[in-house]
C-alpha cells in the first residue's frame, strides 16, 4: 500500500468531519438564536440551510477525493449514487434558501 493512501484517507476523514462540524455549528446557532428570540423561525431555518449547504460542500469535496482510490465498477457506481443524492439535496436546499431569503411561505 503506497504512503499516499493513508494520508488521503486521513484527509478525507478530516474534510468530512469538518463538514459535519459546520452543519452542527449552524444548527446550534439557529437553535440558540431562536431560543433567545433573536431570529424568527424563517431566520433560523435560513441559518440551518446555509450550514447544511456549507457542510455538504465539504462532504462533496471529500466524496470527490474518494474517486482517487476507486477501482471496482461497483465502487464507482456507489460513488455516483452518493454524488447524485448529495447534488439533489444541495439543489433542494438552494431552492429553500432562495425562498427563505425572498420571504416566501414556509
Amino acid at each position: 500500500m503506497p504512503l499516499e493512501a493513508p494520508v488521503l484517507a486521513l484527509a478525507i476523514g478530516l474534510i468530512e468531519f469538518g463538514g459535519a462540524l459546520v452543519i452542527v455549528a449552524h444548527a446550534l446557532a439557529a437553535l440558540v438564536l431562536l431560543a433567545l428570540r433573536r431570529r424568527t423561525i424563517e431566520g433560523a431555518r435560513l441559518i440551518l440551510v446555509e450550514g447544511a449547504l456549507s457542510g455538504l460542500g465539504f462532504k462533496l469535496s471529500a466524496t470527490l477525493l474518494k474517486t482517487i482510490v476507486l477501482q471496482a465498477p461497483r465502487q464507482i457506481a456507489a460513488f455516483a449514487a452518493v454524488l447524485a443524492l448529495r447534488t439533489f439535496i444541495k439543489a433542494v436546499l438552494n431552492r429553500d434558501r432562495r425562498r427563505l431569503q425572498a420571504g416566501g411561505p414556509g
